[in-house]
């Protein structure tokens, strides 16, 4: 979410075999529900059933695999690819 700038900050990363980083999950019950879609700044984010897409202007980045997650004010987003969890927190 980061890759396009103006938009988010990333502050911190984790990745690793989801058994590793499991810990760095949030909880459940903070995950946006497929179907959110709000602005920050210069960029409009839309929460899908397996992805998050970010549009700032005619450029577009697609989290593939992703869920988004609110938590203590900040946004916190985890993919999963063939075992391997990637969490960035915003």
């Amino acid at each position: 979410m980061s890759a396009l700038t103006n938009c988010f900050d990333e502050q911190e990363r984790t990745t690793g075999a989801i058994a590793l980083v499991r810990t760095k999950f949030p909880p459940l019950n903070a995950r946006l529900k497929p179907g959110t879609t709000f602005v920050e700044g210069a960029c409009r984010v839309e929460v899908r059933d397996h992805s998050v897409v970010v549009v700032r202007g005619s450029d577009r980045m697609l989290a593939p695999n992703a869920s988004l997650y609110r938590v203590r004010g900040h946004l916190v987003l985890v993919s999963i690819t063939r075992g391997q969890a990637d969490v960035r927190t915003y």
